[in-house]
């Protein structure tokens, strides 16, 4: 219940005192009697909704008055707020009035409609401010057909129930029965526009061409954690923790998308919350919208003209125009006003510009919260960031510094406001979690909410203002709500749910069923699945809603389900406490971080047993193609029959949905990107991977320097297999050799000719420069050349000059610096230093005077700066064989720690310089594997370039194949070759030891 006198109330979230329920009155003795509550009893300034269908009796049998009740909270003693009467006989019979009373004045309005036809008809009565005044309405089947001024200037709440069918008296009984049917009642403690009761009034609406979309986004929940079983159909949420196991737990209604829809088994979303929002809504990678990292790490505001120069459009301005109302309630994530803003929209409906929050961006009615989470919460009631249990409610704050301090006196006061509510709240909801509840921050949360058609912009309410504490269920249930609204007009919701993110707490006792260990103490664990079953009951309360006007909707929706990034691995709040023993998901440069669960089902068949859009071999059905959650945008557009011309990174699953040919993703690329420098001097991880189902290829920002254009980056390899106890997840295995192996190598290098399509960062604006890219895939700081024995079997090791090659061409020696495991500074100047002084007369020699340490040797150089090595030069000592190096090996390094051998080989005797190129040497070392001969197709209807990528990434193109035709090539089993359009790469592929491999590009003929 809201308190007396809250001045939020739930704008446009209806009170439904009889749900679904039909009510029959005799007009004699039958009544029906609702409590008086917050919901229902308004003050004399409060606007208000009364809405409701009627269909009256022509012959009331009520002699008592001339005007039986039909909706009244009036006990027939002192005033009340609102009552809706019939007159059964004289001049106005078959007509309704409404009216309100302070004990003085009683202003009402009257139709002029008849309502005695035996039919029913849908009937609000409205309390409207207007230019500071108050206004009464009524409407008769969506149309205005009286108004008046609102003249009550005393109280008009009162202690009364609310009576249906009759007026009421005290003690509980009743007077002037009436006599028909009343359903549908919904009671709003706010105005709605006159096209909001237009929508109430419509008649259910048919099917139609255009399906209803439903975007359920859950929140930091991997493919890990949710586990979908294709097999079985089971959906099951269980952590394998550090402890142990907790759960399975069974996901009923998540089970029931399943059944009735596609699970794609290899989706991705991005590493991050916002950054996978800024690719739903936008159809575009992090580095084109700028949206990367949350903030402060990173920038996470969707802006008009990001650095990437990309045009932006969101989902709902592309869906507004095919004609689809769009509404958002959970988390928004991208950005907030830079200033506060008026509690009305800008005169006009001209957006804000910037654009700052979801109605900017196109969204008529957003209720959530614009920030990432529910760790913002305890600020605002004067904690750190923190766990925040019931106790934090307390007048007193033993944590501030001076309680009389004007900002802590403020806060007292809110916590005060807010303290009784709560109590009172999770008594009823969640009985056995009301001191000992771990957090309540899911519970107190301050509310924004955003309406286009009535202009409201309501920002940070206090939760006394709504009538749903918990998050969950009131993201829901304000879904619920609107859509209940929007008979006959096309949709899209974006129920993007703030669960299971942390805080991790203990939700009400109607959602879930997991039992504690502890109940005084609740794990992670156990808190983690109990918020992911409440998630799914909540779920359940929207698709198995009872009132007809949503089952009747959502019979017309495609519903998709899908995780926004991978699961948690650490509580915040508990240093050092992990969700799961696997420690590489959220934010981590590892497919955990980006597999996700993805499900697109049918609401048609879920409620009615017939499909409204998905063809029926994709219900009930899987992929295990690779497919983004970058796609849900073009798929909404093309089932929309919108046109989505911005969203480039996006590809449509329509044909997955409704059969045809499916154009698959060759790779997925997810990303993302933080500031160099957060403030206190903190870092963000920055990264990108990109697969092909088979092979993962990770960047890693592994050092920072002293910019993002300056930082050092690490490449790592992975192979994905099935995991071996999670049904569903992958596991890395990390390819070690991937750059000496070739085989590996070359994969690295396909894997990489992808992620150089897209960019490192999505650029800065306080620098004022664009995207980076991605740096050469065999890049690196440190060389250290090994030797390994001497030419006339000495300890002794030497060199007059070395060089590194990039491009065949000597680097810059001028900022290196070398270390040496040995170096000669008694009996002569033997520094390691003079390898690279640019002179022969000096040389690097090991230790010879007081001792000879024995091979092996090495000299390694920092080149200050990661650098594509191609080679190097070496020079023997000119004087005498002394020293001089047989056999070598060339190894190279991103951090001078960790060291990999590009290449081996053993010098000759000698005074020449001897050139060692590594990709010659690397190309030397595959003319050993086997040779094949590969079949190139070229199904298309123009001619295409073949080429064959060299060992340092050119291109070399052999010849051009005709369209319906093919060539045979000979060649080797781990080269990379490329199908190309003019200078666009269509296909790539990488031969095998199979027996003459065949590769096809386009549609068979």
């Amino acid at each position: 219940m809201r308190e007396e006198g809250a001045t939020m109330g739930d704008y446009k979230t209806a009170f439904r005192p009889i749900g679904s329920e039909a009510l029959t009155f005799d007009g004699k003795t039958q009544y029906r009697s609702i409590p008086s509550s917050s919901e229902i009893n308004f003050a004399r300034d409060q606007d208000f909704t009364v809405a409701v269908q009627v269909c009256p009796d022509p012959v009331q049998p009520s002699q008592q008055n001339v005007d039986p009740g039909m909706v009244e909270k009036w006990d027939a003693y002192g005033r009340y707020p609102f009552a809706l009467r019939y007159y059964a006989r004289g001049a106005e019979q078959g007509k309704i009035y409404a009216g309100r009373y302070d004990e003085t004045n009683f202003p009402t309005v009257m139709s002029k409609s008849l309502l005695n036809d035996r039919k029913f008809h849908h009937v609000a009565f409205v309390r409207r401010t207007q230019n500071g005044k108050g206004v009464l309405e009524l409407y008769v089947d969506g149309a205005l057909e009286a108004s008046t001024p609102d003249t009550t200037a005393g109280d008009t709440r009162n202690g009364s129930a609310l009576y249906l069918g009759c007026r009421g008296l005290r003690g509980g009984t009743g007077m002037n029965y009436f006599a028909g049917q009343i359903k549908d009642l919904q009671i709003y403690g706010a105005a709605l526009s006159p096209a909001e009761i237009a929508g109430l009034a419509r008649p259910q609406p048919q099917a139609s061409g255009k399906p209803n979309l439903l975007l359920i986004v859950a929140d930091d929940l991997g493919a890990d954690a949710l586990r979908i079983n294709d097999a079985t159909g089971e959906v099951t949420v269980q952590l394998d923790g550090p402890n142990g196991t907790t759960g399975p737990k069974r996901l009923p209604n998540l089970e029931k998308l399943v059944k009735h829809g596609m699970h794609f088994s290899r989706a991705w979303a991005q590493p991050v919350c916002s950054a996978t929002r800024g690719s739903l809504f936008t159809g575009m990678q992090p580095w084109r919208s700028g949206v990367g990292y949350p903030d402060p790490g990173g920038n996470n505001t969707l802006v008009m003209n990001p650095r990437s120069g990309a045009a932006v459009r969101s989902l709902a301005e592309v869906l507004k125009g095919a004609d689809y109302r769009c509404g958002m309630f959970g988390k928004w994530h991208m950005g907030k006003p830079d200033a506060e803003r008026p509690p009305t929209k800008p005169a006009g409906g001209k957006k804000n510009d910037p654009k700052r929050t979801a109605w900017d961006w196109g969204w008529e009615r957003f209720e959530g919260i614009l920030e990432g989470g529910f760790r913002v919460v305890a600020p605002k009631y004067g904690y750190p960031q923190a766990t925040m249990p019931l106790g934090k409610l307390a007048s007193v704050n033993p944590e501030a510094k001076d309680p009389n301090d004007p900002r802590e006196v403020a806060f007292a006061k809110k916590r005060d406001a807010v303290r009784t509510r709560t109590t009172e709240y999770l008594r009823r909801v969640a009985p056995e979690f009301v001191e000992r509840q771990p957090d309540i921050q899911f519970y107190v949360w301050e509310k924004c909410y955003e309406d286009d058609p009535t202009g409201v912009m309501l920002y940070d309410r206090p939760p006394t203002e709504r009538t749903h504490m918990y998050a969950t269920r009131d993201q829901v249930y304000s879904a619920k709500e609107w859509i209940a609204q929007m008979l006959g007009s096309p949709w899209c919701v974006a129920l993007t749910l703030t669960t299971p993110h942390d805080p991790f707490h203990v939700p009400p006792r109607e959602s879930y069923t997991i039992r504690f260990a502890n109940p005084e103490k609740p794990t992670v664990q156990e808190m983690f699945v109990a918020m992911v079953e409440s998630m799914d009951f909540y779920i359940g309360q929207l698709l198995s809603s009872p009132e007809p006007e949503i089952q009747e909707q959502l019979k017309n929706t495609v519903i998709v389900f899908i995780g926004d990034n991978g699961t948690q691995d650490e509580d915040p709040d508990r240093p050092g406490v992990l969700l799961d023993s696997d420690e590489q998901d959220k934010a981590t440069p590892h497919i955990g971080a980006v597999h996700v669960p993805m499900i697109i089902a049918d609401g048609g068949s879920l409620l009615a047993g017939t499909p409204c859009y998905l063809a029926g071999a994709a219900i009930r059905g899987s992929s295990g193609d690779l497919v983004h959650i970058l796609d849900i945008f073009r798929t909404c557009a093309d089932i929309a029959g919108a046109s989505a011309r911005e969203a480039v990174d996006s590809v449509s699953l329509k044909p997955y949905l409704r059969g045809g040919s499916v154009e698959k993703r060759e790779f997925n690329f997810s990303q993302q990107f933080g500031y160099h420098k957060m403030q206190g001097g903190r870092t963000t991880n920055k990264f990108a991977l990109v697969s092909d189902g088979r092979y993962l290829l990770s960047c890693a920002r592994s050092k920072f320097n002293d910019s993002d254009v300056t930082d050092e980056y690490t490449y790592t390899l992975y192979e994905l297999v099935p995991h071996e106890t999670i049904v569903g997840a992958l596991r890395e295995k990390k390819i070690e050799s991937f750059l000496t192996d070739a085989t590996h190598r070359a994969v690295a290098q396909r894997l990489y000719d992808e992620m150089k399509r897209h960019h490192l960062d999505g650029g800065d604006e306080k620098e004022q420069r664009g995207p980076l890219p991605f740096p050469p895939l065999f890049a690196y700081r440190y060389v250290r050349l090994l030797a390994k024995s001497e030419v006339n079997g000495g300890p002794w090791t030497s060199a007059a000059d070395f060089q590194v090659l990039v491009n065949g061409k000597p680097l810059d020696r001028s900022a290196w610096t070398v270390t040496v495991d040995s170096e000669e500074t008694a009996g002569e100047n033997g520094r390691g230093q003079n390898a690279i002084d640019g002179t022969s007369a000096s040389i690097w020699h090991t230790e010879w005077y007081s001792r000879c340490p024995a091979h092996p040797h090495w000299l390694s150089v920092d080149l200050k700066s990661p650098q594509a090595i191609s080679g190097f030069k070496y020079l023997p000592r000119q004087n005498q064989a002394n020293g001089r190096i047989a056999d070598y090996e060339f190894q190279v390094s991103s951090d001078g720690q960790s060291w990999v051998t590009l290449c081996a080989g053993r010098f000759p005797d000698g005074t020449a310089e001897q050139t060692v190129d590594v990709q010659l040497a690397n190309e030397r070392s595959i003319r050993g594997t086997v040779a094949v001969k590969a079949t190139f197709r070229n199904n298309g209807s123009v001619p295409l370039d073949y080429v064959w990528v060299d060992y340092a990434g050119a291109e070399k193109k052999y010849g051009t194949i005709a369209p319906r035709s093919q060539v045979v090539q000979d060649t080797y089993e781990t080269h990379v070759w490329r199908l190309k359009d003019g200078a666009r790469t269509v296909a790539t592929y990488v031969p095998t030891t199979e027996p003459n491999p065949v590769f096809s590009y386009g549609n068979s003929p």
